[in-house]
């Protein structure tokens, strides 16, 4: 699931992706994306979301 609200995550199963916006830039422990070709990269390039 990529989301920019970390409470989603909560019930969900799987790996929770965290898309950057203004109001989540402090939270920690998810992987992070900062924009749509950082999503690409995670899943079509390496899969490592880095």
């Amino acid at each position: 699931m990529i989301d920019d609200t970390v409470n989603r995550f909560q019930r969900f199963v799987g790996q929770g992706i965290l898309f950057t916006a203004q109001y989540n830039i402090h939270e920690t422990g998810y992987v992070r994306v900062h924009n749509w070709q950082d999503v690409w990269r995670f899943f079509i390039q390496d899969g490592s979301g880095d």
